[in-house]
C-alpha cells in the first residue's frame, strides 16, 4: 500500500517535529508499505500556501492512504481540504493528534471543522487518554492511543545512583513552561544546597534573553540537537519541567528521561500525571513553594529516590519508539 504521511519536520525544535521526525526515521526501514513523505514545514511562508496546495494534491493522487499528522490549528484548516480531496479520489484518511487540547475546547467553526476531518477518517491516533475519550465521543470509526514516544536509548545500563546535584530543563525557554518560576526556586536554594546547580538548553519564546538564564547555580546552553538529548540527560541527575502550558500534551522529554532512568521533577498539569505515573515527583502548578519542596524532598529522601527509580521500569517500556511505530504499521493493516 501506498502511504502519503503529511506532517512537519525539524527545523524548528519541538515536541511535535520531533515526535514526527522519530516515527518517519523508524518507517525507513519498513518494507510492508511503500511511504512517502510530505514535510509541510518547507512551505511556512505565505508565497508558499499554493505550491504546498498543488503538491499536496498531486500526492494524494499517487497514494492509497494519506495520513495527516499535524498540530489542532494546521489540521482544523490544511485536513479539511485533503480530507475532502482524499474522499473525492477515493483515498482512506488517518489523523495524528498531537498536544493536548481537545476539540471541544475550540471555537465553533474548528470543532465543525475538526468533527468532520474525524468522521471521515478511517481511525484518528489520539496522544492522550482524554483525546482518545473526546473521539469516541465524536463517533470516530476508530480511536487509538498513541503517546509520545521516543527510541530506546542503545548501550546504557542505568544503575540506582541516590545523587541529585546536577538538574536540567531542556524545553522550550518559555514562561508557561515555568523557567522563570524555576529559576527563582534555584536562586533561593543555592545557599542551603551550594552543590546543586540547573543547565537550561531550549529556544528562547516570550522576550526571554540568554542572559536572564545564567546565574550563581545555573546556567542557560542554547538550544540542543535531538541527536545529544539523551548524552546530556546521562549526565545529569534530575529533570525538571514545571509547565503550565496550555498547550502540553505528553511532553517527549519526560519519556526520554524515563528511558533513562534519571529523577523527574514535573506538575500535575494536564496529561502530565497519566503520563508519568509514580514514577516522577509531582508538584502543584505556578508555585514556587511547591517546587522548591519538592526538589528538596527528592534530594533528601533516599527511599523516595529508589521508588521512582524502580516505578520507571514498568512505565517507560510504554514509550519507546518501536512500540509506537508497530502500532500505526497494525493500524494501517487492520483498516
Amino acid at each position: 500500500m501506498k502511504v502519503l504521511i503529511i506532517g512537519s519536520l525539524p527545523p524548528p525544535i519541538g515536541g511535535t517535529s520531533v515526535s514526527f521526525q522519530n516515527l518517519v526515521t523508524d518507517l525507513r526501514d519498513i518494507k510492508e508499505h511503500q511511504f512517502s513523505i510530505l514535510d509541510v514545514g518547507k512551505f511556512r511562508k505565505k508565497r508558499n500556501q499554493l505550491p504546498l496546495l498543488f503538491k499536496s494534491l498531486k500526492m494524494i493522487v499517487s497514494s492509497d492512504h494519506v495520513s495527516i499528522q499535524l498540530g489542532i490549528g494546521a489540521l482544523s484548516l490544511w485536513g479539511l481540504v485533503w480530507v475532502f480531496f482524499a474522499k473525492l479520489t477515493s483515498k482512506k484518511i488517518s489523523i495524528r493528534r498531537f498536544g493536548g487540547q481537545l476539540v471541544f475546547q475550540q471555537s465553533a467553526l474548528i470543532i465543525k471543522s475538526l468533527e468532520l476531518i474525524y468522521k471521515n477518517s478511517s481511525f484518528v491516533l489520539c496522544q492522550t487518554l482524554n483525546q482518545n475519550s473526546e473521539a469516541r465521543e465524536i463517533g470516530v470509526a476508530r480511536a487509538i492511543w498513541f503517546p509520545t514516544a521516543r527510541p530506546q536509548p542503545l548501550e546504557f545500563n542505568p544503575t540506582f545512583d541516590p545523587k541529585c546535584e546536577n538538574f536540567v530543563f531542556i524545553s522550550q525557554v518559555k514562561e508557561s513552561k515555568g523557567i522563570l518560576l524555576l529559576i527563582k526556586v534555584f536562586e533561593d536554594l543555592r545557599l542551603m544546597y551550594p552543590n546543586i546547580r540547573l543547565d537550561i538548553y531550549g529556544p528562547l519564546f516570550d522576550g526571554i534573553a540568554a542572559k536572564q538564564l545564567t546565574g550563581g547555580n545555573y546556567k542557560y546552553h542554547g538550544v540542543l540537537e535531538p541527536i545529544d538529548v539523551n548524552q546530556v540527560l546521562i549526565n545529569s541527575d534530575v529533570l525538571v519541567l514545571p509547565t503550565y502550558y496550555e498547550g502540553e500534551g505528553y511532553p517527549g522529554i519526560l519519556i526520554e528521561a524515563m528511558l533513562l532512568k534519571k529523577y523527574i521533577v514535573t506538575t500535575r498539569w494536564k496529561s502530565i500525571p497519566e503520563l508519568v505515573l509514580d514514577a516522577a515527583l509531582l508538584v502543584e502548578v505556578k508555585s514556587d513553594e511547591a517546587l522548591q519542596s519538592g526538589i528538596e524532598e527528592l534530594i533528601n529522601d533516599a527511599a523516595l529516590k529508589s521508588t521512582l527509580f524502580d516505578n520507571m521500569d514498568v512505565r517507560r517500556k510504554r514509550f519507546v519508539q518501536e512500540t509506537q511505530t508497530n502500532d500505526f504499521l497494525k493500524a494501517l493493516r487492520e483498516e
